[in-house]
């Protein structure tokens, strides 16, 4: 019989990758073969670049990779033109305002820890 496991039941933390953690990911599988090759071979390189950050779950008794994220510095574009009704003018003259945003450029669990919910 299998023990099902949640996240509270894992022993992991939570590391940036880096050239000391870059080999715990060559047994990594989400089951997408390019989501994986991201991780193996693209994650550090973008890391380098500044392109993106990468953060991966490390299980801590078998120093196996859970999951990871990466994420990337982005903005959110509003075009702002508000007519007012009273006299038909432009508020904020159909100016561009830019907000600071994160995105999450890849997310993903490897499959031996989401396989029970196939079954």
């Amino acid at each position: 019989m299998v023990k099902l496991m949640l996240g509270r039941d894992i022993n992991y933390r939570t590391v940036i990758l880096d050239e000391e953690n870059i080999n715990s990911t060559n047994l990594f599988n989400c089951g997408n073969s390019a989501i994986n090759d991201f991780l193996k071979f693209n994650a550090l390189e973008s890391s380098d670049n500044n392109e993106a950050k990468t953060y991966i779950f490390l299980n801590e008794l078998e120093n196996k990779v859970i999951g990871f994220f990466s994420l990337r510095c982005s903005a959110i574009h509003c075009d702002i033109s508000v007519s007012r009704e009273d006299n038909k003018s432009n508020i904020g003259g159909g100016r561009t305002i830019n907000f600071p945003a994160i995105e999450i450029d890849y997310f993903d669990i490897a499959f031996c820890y989401y396989l029970w919910l196939k079954i």
